[in-house]
């Protein structure tokens, strides 16, 4: 939990990566959970010079790396992540919240976004940018779900 804090004056705010796969294609080993939670609550990210939060989900799998069908139903590569952002203010930042997949089409971290009375200003590059991706899945529902409740 990240608490009452000020970041300010950065390149980057907040950077996390969360991985897709346990390896990547060099058979490097990550650590990898199922569900994960960060909470943020009464942060000001001011005045840094990209985004405020950058939340990063990597994946192995690009255009000369491509997975088989059957890589891609492995359940061990799901991972549930939440993000519980309150109170926060961000302010003057060349963005605001980004979160993206790298590379979306072969994405299986599932995003849970929740946003209550936070302060968006100022933000150069816009203030809240979240890419929902297809999760390769064909046995269970997946949910991905953002709640966004009295932000300015």
């Amino acid at each position: 939990m990240l608490r009452n804090s000020t970041i300010r004056d950065n390149g980057d705010g907040i950077v996390t990566r969360h991985y897709n796969q346990p390896t990547n294609e060099w058979l490097d080993v990550f650590q990898r959970f199922r569900w994960e939670t960060i909470r943020m609550f009464g942060l000001t990210l001011v005045n840094n010079r990209y985004e405020a939060i950058h939340a990063l989900s990597i994946t192995r799998y690009h255009a000369l790396y491509i997975p088989t069908w059957e890589e891609l139903q492995r359940a061990l590569r799901i991972a549930e992540i939440s993000y519980i952002v309150e109170a926060c203010a961000f302010e003057r930042n060349g963005g605001g919240v980004l979160a993206e997949h790298n590379h979306v089409e072969f994405s299986n971290n599932v995003w849970i976004w929740q946003l209550y009375g936070n302060r968006f200003e100022r933000n150069v590059g816009g203030g809240f940018v979240i890419e929902l991706p297809r999760v390769y899945l064909t046995l269970n529902v997946v949910y991905l779900f953002i709640c966004y409740h009295r932000n300015l």
